[in-house]
């Protein structure tokens, strides 16, 4: 049977009939002798069957005003054609309105519901599981690894089930790409939080003998990157959506997709691979005097890491979406599974004494400056402190030539003088103050994710945040859980801020009366992922009821979170420290980035901060003579 175009046409012009339809021309292409194919026929049948699914879908999902439509089952599970053909129906069907997506791991959905729903059935508080891309990658398909966490058991000499042991691993590639490494046991005190058992005495100061597990498998390869899986499950601290992100759903943490960018992709596996000397130096040194086979598992990092951007560049998408962020994470993974939790321990220890020498000096001049004149010192002095990047090749190279201090650290005048002058790269500066200005009302609770350690914690966000506390406000400063390059930790915050507090009496009546307050952000590598902080901070935000976000650095600023909206003011602060980056911009090497955006709910609640006062005391309330001589 023909149909007849339902839209129409002036066929009589051309001499056609009405009933003249494209496969009536598709037909008449073909000779009558040529005989019909099956597969061809077969073909044409799944092509109309998966459109008509698709039309479907759509139709079900405008019916419920839904945008995402998840596929799964036998039928399209790891068939590209399948998924394409979908992917087309969805987006024609719904002019571009509704997404199709697809599960990577869809054969392994029931089991993996059935492993978490068992594993969470306890008392303890919410669990969340993340998959290990890395682990997950082809580079690691068949490489078989014990990881003992909180939930791992051993088993010990008289064959009954103990708690954890310390991991001893001994895996041999068959690849020719890849060293056959012997890992060391792995102490506790050098996982930095990763909870990977416990002392061979269990802590109860009797030594008991446990049975270590060891395994040898070979790397063999398949064909398929969805047939392998690991995932992670994070212990210590639970982790939830940001609660004052604009549109949670559609948030997106990266700013670049490097799947699809291949001059971008091409760039930072380059520049990831020229950085992978500095890091394996920086990781044997932070272990070279307590470690004595420090040097070769740093060794075994670098050749690992190299051939997982290797791979990267022959198969993009083999580790899920390509971006710096998971680039960067795959990089302190494999620092940590080769046993280095905080490799720039020594060089983040240096800079914390040098930043505490400046500190008084730092504060005396503050304290002598008008309010205009201290809120641009205020904010040269955050950029200067995020010039501290360990990270960035471009600063490597300058603090390698720059003037340095007794601990080997760059002075901050040398790393103010990389500042350039206003007009900035992205300059906000004049509605930042506007919106800070003495004779308005003062932000009820300021919320600032933490970058570097040293000066650009102590001698950037510091005092910065010591001026909001001034004008009445409460301070929630945000660090990482763990190490990252030479990011500082909140556990190091705390230390950092009691050392301080014992000369400070600001900061010391700051974090009594609570208006200071220090916590983990949930994030164990250099960027931030807005979907997953620590349920302690979620808290600590809805107690304090922060109007005012700020996030600090590349990391957390440029390569996440330069487009993510929020429902309260947020100032991004950021010095770009990659000349390929800064280009790409639209600046150069060590632009600035000073980003200030009202939040959609203080839109209407601007007009309040109108000629209300603060408790604001005056030019160097907060920086006193008395503090400064006591330090």
């Amino acid at each position: 049977m023909l149909v007849r175009d339902i839209y129409g046409g002036d066929y009589a012009l051309l001499g056609l009939p009405g009933d003249a339809i494209a496969s009536s021309f598709g037909l008449a292409a073909r000779s009558p002798d040529n005989p019909r194919c099956l597969a061809d026929i077969l073909k044409s049948l799944l092509i109309a069957v998966s459109n008509n699914i698709g039309q479907l879908a759509c139709l079900y999902a405008k019916q419920h005003n839904l945008t995402r439509i998840l596929f799964g089952g036998f039928f399209i599970r790891g068939h590209g054609l399948t998924m394409e053909l979908i992917t087309f129906a969805v987006n024609f069907w719904s002019a571009g309105a509704h997404r199709a997506l697809f599960l990577r791991h869809e054969g392994y959905l029931g089991a993996i519901g059935a492993f978490i729903k068992a594993a969470n059935d306890s008392d303890e508080s919410k669990t969340v599981w993340s998959e290990n891309y890395v682990a997950g990658s082809r580079d690691a398909v068949g490489k078989f690894r014990i990881r003992c966490r909180e939930n791992s058991l051993t088993l010990i000499d008289d064959g009954q089930l103990g708690p954890p042991s310390p991991a001893h691993l001994n895996t041999n590639f068959e690849s020719p790409s890849h060293r056959n490494f012997d890992l060391p046991e792995i102490p506790e005190s050098e996982l930095n939080g990763l909870s990977i058992g416990v002392d061979e005495d269990g802590g109860s100061g009797k030594a008991e003998k446990k049975t270590r597990m060891r395994h040898s498998l070979s790397l063999r390869r398949i064909p398929m990157d969805s047939s392998y899986l690991e995932l992670d499950r994070v212990l210590g601290h639970s982790l939830e959506p940001l609660p004052l992100l604009e549109h949670p759903t559609r948030y997106t943490p990266d700013t670049w997709d490097l799947t699809q960018d291949e001059e971008a992709r091409t760039y930072w596996l380059a520049c990831l691979e020229r950085g992978v000397e500095r890091h394996r130096i920086k990781a044997e040194e932070s272990q070279y005097e307590t470690m004595p086979d420090a040097s070769e598992r740093s060794h075994q990092f670098a050749d690992r890491y190299i051939g997982y951007l290797h791979e990267l560049g022959k198969n993009p998408s083999s580790s899920g979406v390509l971006t710096v962020r998971s680039l960067l994470s795959a990089q302190q993974h494999f620092l940590r599974e080769f046993g280095f939790g905080d490799p720039f321990c020594i060089q983040k220890k240096l800079e914390n004494h040098s930043a505490l020498q400046e500190f008084p000096s730092f504060l005396k001049q503050l304290s002598q400056l008008s309010w205009a004149d201290r809120q641009m010192l205020l904010v040269r002095a955050l950029l200067g402190g995020n010039v501290f990047d360990w990270g960035a090749e471009e600063t490597v190279k300058f603090f390698r030539e720059a003037r340095t201090d007794k601990f080997g650290v760059p002075d901050m005048e040398v790393t103010l003088s990389k500042i350039p002058p206003r007009p900035w790269l992205v300059d906000d500066y004049d509605k930042w103050i506007e919106a800070i200005r003495p004779d308005k009302q003062a932000y009820r609770c300021v919320l600032i994710f933490c970058d570097n350690s040293g000066p650009d914690v102590i001698l950037g966000v510091l005092p910065f945040a010591l001026e909001f506390i001034s004008r009445g406000s409460n301070v929630i400063l945000a660090a990482n859980s763990a190490p990252a390059i030479n990011d500082v930790t909140f556990e190091e915050l705390e230390i950092l801020l009691r050392l301080i507090a014992a000369h400070e009496p600001s900061v010391a009546r700051a974090l009594d009366t609570k208006h200071l307050l220090v916590t983990e952000n949930g994030q164990i590598g250099p960027c931030l992922d807005l979907r997953l902080t620590a349920s302690t901070l979620v808290q600590l935000i809805k107690r304090e009821q922060v109007d005012l976000i700020v996030i600090e650095g590349m990391g957390r600023a440029v390569h996440t979170n330069l487009y993510a909206r929020f429902r309260v003011d947020s100032l991004k602060v950021a010095v770009i420290k990659n000349a390929w980056l800064a280009r790409r911009l639209g600046g150069e090497l060590y632009g600035v980035l000073f980003k200030f955006e009202r939040g959609s709910e203080n839109q209407l609640s601007a007009e309040t901060r109108e000629n209300t006062p603060t408790l604001n005391q005056g030019p160097g309330t907060i920086f006193t003579d008395q503090a400064v001589d006591t330090i």
